[in-house]
């Protein structure tokens, strides 16, 4: 058992053999092949579990199947990068029509201008300092 087998069970997944009606066999009548595929199995999962923060874990809940918490992680992670494009698109747009408002006390502006580029700041994205003084 190596690092690649514990790969090929998350890409492949593992499926319990069955009998000829599709009920689950019981393990002691699995061969020592499925019994490798399986121990592999469990091990790929426990690897990707412990990677994984407790609020991670809990946003995925328990899985048996490395495969399915693969794909899962995927789909929130794909689904994190979707709303920080959308945060930074909204943050640039008010950087770019950033302007004091009438009536609006410096200090007042400049905390709202640190805002937007304190939260451009946490989600990663760099900004040149001409953008910042245009």
């Amino acid at each position: 058992m190596n690092d690649i087998d514990n790969w090929f069970s998350v890409v492949d997944g593992f499926e319990k053999p069955r009998d000829a009606s599709g009920v689950p066999l019981p393990t002691k009548d699995w061969s020592k092949d499925i019994c490798k595929k399986a121990q592999v199995n469990a091990k790929a999962t426990t690897t990707l579990q412990c990677g994984l923060s407790k609020e991670q874990l809990s946003k995925v809940g328990p899985f048996n199947s490395p495969k399915k918490l693969w794909e899962k992680l995927i789909e929130l992670n794909e689904r994190s990068s979707e709303s920080r494009r959308a945060k930074r698109d909204l943050l640039v747009e008010q950087l770019q029509s950033f302007t004091m408002k009438p009536n609006e006390m410096v200090s007042q502006m400049h905390g709202w201008f640190k805002e937007i580029v304190n939260g451009l700041h946490v989600i990663d994205e760099k900004i040149d300092n001409r953008d910042l003084l245009r």
